[in-house]
């Protein structure tokens, strides 16, 4: 996040989000580095394209969600760029532009994670916090994403056998 909430301007955020690229190291991210490269810089021309009409409509309260949504519409089109782009591609350009997710969104990390946990994931493409056993619905939702994927191996169980497991949950 800090490598494009840390630029110049919004569209140099689009460009560090898109391209994947971690400047303090030049490796790609994994999470899209089976993106192609044409598919990333589209969608970044795409956002760069409208980056005044983006800016002015979080300027007047357009929040995450609906920012993420409009960058699925204008990705959804580009052959290569899947849910766990779209997702990426918004928080990391959301970090500069002020707005984070206050939902869950169900890429296929956090999709697995919380269908381990227990939760309904069918047909949804995100669930809210509060829907997430405690202490897990006190966290940030770009927090409990975080913590859903990085935890799959432990989410082979159920939410009772955790908790029996001693887990802080």
């Amino acid at each position: 996040l800090d490598e494009c909430r840390d630029v110049a301007s919004f569209e140099e955020s689009v460009v560090v989000a898109c391209m994947s690229v971690r400047p303090n190291t030049g490796k790609m991210h994994h999470h899209q580095s089976k993106v192609p490269h044409l598919a990333r810089f589209a969608l970044a021309r795409a956002l760069v394209s409208r980056s005044k009409g983006i800016q002015k409509a979080v300027r007047r309260g357009l929040d995450f969600h609906g920012y993420h949504e409009g960058v699925g519409k204008l990705a959804r089109p580009i052959e290569g760029i899947g849910i766990m782009t779209i997702y990426d591609v918004s928080v990391r350009t959301g970090g500069w532009l002020g707005i984070s997710p206050e939902k869950v969104y169900l890429h296929a990390g956090c999709r697995l994670g919380a269908k381990r946990l227990g939760l309904d994931v069918r047909g949804r493409e995100w669930l809210e916090v509060e829907e997430f056993p405690e202490p897990l619905s006190s966290m940030p939702a770009d927090e409990l994403e975080d913590f859903l994927c990085a935890h799959l191996a432990v989410f082979g169980k159920s939410y009772q056998e955790l908790k029996e497991e001693g887990w802080p949950i």
